[in-house]
């Protein structure tokens, strides 16, 4: 079960940080606002992390606990990165 959620927390990550663009770009939001999803993805990909690795420890289904702790440090890098 926490493997799911993690991976739902990495995943929603993901969608948010690719959104950013798009969204102020077609003027769904303002630019500032498009600028603070990108930190709020890398919070739900960090939180993603930190569930999939409780998800390992406690002893969930592997594949999908590995793919969110893969697929959220990759998106909680990129807010750290800029």
């Amino acid at each position: 079960m926490t493997e799911r959620i993690a991976l739902a927390a990495a995943l929603f990550g993901a969608l948010l940080a690719a959104a950013s663009g798009p969204v102020v770009r077609t003027g769904l939001a303002s630019f500032t606002v498009g600028i603070l999803m990108l930190p709020a993805a890398g919070l739900l990909g960090l939180a993603g992390a930190l569930l999939a690795l409780v998800a390992l420890w406690r002893g969930g289904r592997v594949v999908r606990a590995l793919t969110a702790l893969v697929v959220g440090l990759v998106i909680a890098a990129i807010p750290a990165g800029a």
